[in-house]
């Protein structure tokens, strides 16, 4: 449980560029007369935040809830009250012969978590990586056999609890939801697939990416891919040969929005054989894709999130030194305001807005009782 004002929530100041924010790495401490108040409510901390103090409309997002999941790792949202979350469970077995040191056993226990009712129930695939479909009815779902390079795919109808399996190359396996049908995948050969909901499987026809496929996003009859080095390209569907690379920097993550409008990519700016990282955030219109403006600067960006409903894009960002940001924020297309969020480590696990697009959950690490542990929050925004 968190106290009462024991995190200092740091504020940035914004300046309009263009119609979008840049943000300047300065911050403040908690403590301002600006009327913020923390009252504890259940097992979460309920919290009040004014705006920025560049803008006091009354219009202005706020966190209105947190609820803290100690030892939990926060994996995707089934429905706006039903999150997966994976817990580690650590035991020890009897010590081998000659030894009075007991090994150290851990195992994955994934559950569902209902937020409305606290009940938690078992997730049945088990440890996994999900892709929820946008209507919350399918999952398409990676189990892991000997290890994250061995896994085996399933289509899972989460209404009936129905699955066809889906063979799978092994190595690392990405993918994305191309509509509520149809699931876009990058086995671990780089070959990519459309597997539709009902378990047919169709080849894209493609040229592999030489150095492998990292991440990938598919809107409408756009493809984009992120290869392992560093190049991010938009290929459509109907004519995949044609390509178009997005950004000539050294690109270490993105997300697209919903309705395939803009792209927040994280590029690596720093110079060859520098000793510290620079990174930007930048954010295209991807009606005017040589346009870009940047909208954040750290020693490290991570974690670019749109919600689903493409009005809130939010990241993590940290900065060495004093004086600079660091911690998760949003950026509020509609009202051009930017929304601190904590001043946390960067997540470990990537950033999830809820369905109805008011909720992020995010895991960062913790340590307790000399041992490292996650934790997730899942913070609660009104309008």
């Amino acid at each position: 449980m968190m106290k009462k004002n024991s995190t200092a929530l740091k504020r940035v100041r914004a300046t309009t560029v263009c119609g979008l924010l840049l943000l300047s790495a300065t911050a403040c401490a908690a403590g301002t007369p600006d009327g913020r108040k923390t009252t504890t409510v259940g097992d979460g901390v309920r919290l009040t935040v004014l705006g920025p103090s560049v803008s006091r409309s009354a219009a202005y997002q706020r966190i209105d809830q947190i609820t803290k999941l100690d030892g939990q790792t926060g994996l995707n949202w089934l429905s706006n009250q039903a999150v997966i979350t994976s817990t580690v469970k650590i035991t020890s077995a009897a010590p081998e012969k000659g030894s009075t040191t007991a090994p150290v056993v851990t195992s994955d226990i994934t559950s569902v978590l209902r937020l409305d009712t606290g009940s938690t129930s078992d997730w049945e695939p088990g440890s996994s990586v999900q892709w929820i479909s946008p209507d919350q009815k399918h999952a398409f779902v990676t189990v892991f056999n000997k290890d994250k390079y061995d896994a085996s795919g399933y289509m899972l109808d989460l209404g009936s609890g129905k699955s066809v399996e889906i063979a799978l190359e092994p190595g690392i396996i990405k993918g994305d939801w191309a509509s509520r049908d149809s699931f876009t995948l990058a086995d671990g050969s780089g070959s990519l697939l459309s597997i539709r909901t009902e378990g047919t499987v169709t080849p894209i026809p493609a040229k592999a990416a030489e150095s492998g496929i990292l991440d990938l996003r598919q809107r409408d009859r756009s493809l984009y891919t992120l290869d392992g080095d560093g190049h991010l390209t938009l290929m459509p569907v109907n004519t995949p040969l044609q390509t178009t690379r997005l950004s000539q920097a050294r690109v270490t993550d993105f997300d697209i929005s919903r309705d395939n409008r803009y792209a927040a990519i994280i590029e690596n700016m720093s110079p060859s054989g520098a000793d510290t990282s620079q990174e930007v955030l930048r954010l295209i219109d991807l009606h005017k894709p040589d346009e870009g403006v940047v909208i954040a600067r750290g020693t490290l960006v991570e974690c670019p999130a749109w919600s689903p409903d493409g009005s809130k894009l939010a990241f993590s960002i940290y900065t060495a030194g004093s004086g600079g940001l660091n911690g998760t924020y949003f950026m509020d297309l509609s009202s051009s305001q930017v929304v601190p969020v904590n001043d946390l480590a960067p997540p470990v696990y990537p950033v999830r807005w809820s369905p109805s697009s008011d909720r992020l959950m995010l895991t960062v690490n913790s340590s307790r009782k000399d041992q490292d542990s996650t934790t997730t929050y899942i913070y609660t925004f009104s309008q």
